[in-house]
């Protein structure tokens, strides 16, 4: 009778036992080995659908823009004709325009960042009943609704911020929209891919306003007044304002990531405790127990900006996008669309493994 092999590597006889190292054998090459060829297939694949994104945020985000440039210069150009009326004229009207931000303008933008979510998913979801119902009740709410040298500095340095802010508030608004529609549609890979492209602009959005900031501190309050004080004043903050931006873009687009994933109470709650429980006593500490004065409180400004968008950043790192499309279709009444429903744009998509959908900085897909 035959002895059995001593080694488990020597030769088996025929027998139905599986052969416990063909595991080792790889039969197809794994995603870390692909041949050169379909790894720079992949790579144009990725760069191509980063840049169909990017089009189709700035057709959303480019009119915004324009519009919020238009609506910004009535208020800008009050403030260049007051400056030139005197600094205590530029202060009235600083108050005044602080006054109307914080009790008209501001109410009218947080209605309708509320309608963000349920309109974006709705038209994704093709629930255009929903929109129709929507602009009805949006009707029916809005039908019944009825120290010199620093504020002057203040209020110079509010409408450079007012300005800045057009440009990263315009790219939320698209990108909200954009993620919107994907989760409504049932594309939780697109609304992620939306979200990075999105946040790349934003970054950039804020360097270019660290820029802009460094290159007109010296000229920007002339334009405003001819006070040398309320210049020096404007001049030594201008550049603190310009790290502000470089955190406030980013958190602002993660802002309309969130409303359109349909989670503005994150949003808020991330805003309120940043800049109340960071900010505030920062600014405060800063401003009047460190005597650091005006400058004081832009850092407090500054360190609620940091706190806020790296609070952002780990909330949109930890979204479950598959999870945020199953809630898009419970919010928007809509069906489930099934991988075979994806349109023609999607089916380069198929092919490819699939990602752990919790990351929103992975590889984009």
């Amino acid at each position: 009778m035959c002895q059995p092999p001593a080694s488990p590597l020597s030769c088996r006889d025929n027998s139905n036992q599986p052969y416990m190292f063909t595991h080792l054998i790889p039969k197809s090459p794994t995603p870390h080995h692909q041949p050169p060829a379909q790894a720079q297939q992949a790579h144009q694949t990725h760069l191509s659908l980063a840049i169909k994104e990017s089009k189709s945020v700035a057709q959303i985000a480019l009119p915004m823009m324009l519009t919020g440039l238009l609506l910004y210069s009535r208020s800008m150009i009050s403030m260049l004709f007051l400056g030139n009326l005197g600094g205590l004229a530029l202060a009235g009207g600083s108050l005044a325009v602080g006054f109307a931000n914080i009790t008209g303008y501001s109410i009218l933008s947080g209605l309708a960042m509320g309608l963000e979510p349920i309109c974006s998913q709705a038209f994704g979801a093709k629930k255009l009943t929903t929109l129709g119902v929507s602009l009805q009740r949006t009707i029916l709410l809005l039908i019944f609704m009825n120290p010199k040298a620093t504020v002057a500095s203040m209020g110079i340095l509010i409408q450079t911020t007012s300005l800045i802010y057009i440009f990263p508030s315009s790219l939320s608004f698209s990108v909200s929209t954009r993620v919107g529609n994907e989760l409504g549609a049932g594309r939780p890979k697109k609304a992620k891919r939306a979200a990075m492209v999105g946040l790349c602009w934003s970054i950039m959005l804020g360097f270019s306003a660290l820029v802009f900031a460094v290159m007109v501190r010296n000229l920007w309050a002339t334009m405003f007044t001819h006070d040398r004080e309320i210049i020096a004043l404007t001049s030594l903050v201008l550049p603190i304002i310009g790290l502000c931006e470089l955190g406030n873009c980013p958190q602002t687009t993660g802002c309309g990531v969130l409303r359109g994933t349909a989670q503005p109470k994150v949003g808020a709650n991330i805003n309120l405790g940043c800049f109340y429980l960071v900010g505030m006593p920062v600014a405060v500490g800063l401003g009047f127990v460190a005597a650091l004065d005006f400058t004081g409180l832009w850092l407090g400004l500054l360190a609620a900006q940091s706190s806020c968008v790296v609070t952002m950043l780990v909330v949109l790192s930890r979204t479950d996008w598959e999870a945020q499309a199953r809630r898009a279709k419970e919010l928007t009444g809509g069906l489930i669309v099934e991988e075979s429903d994806e349109t023609e744009e999607d089916k380069p998509l198929k092919g490819e493994t699939k990602e752990d959908s919790s990351c929103v900085f992975g590889d984009l897909v």
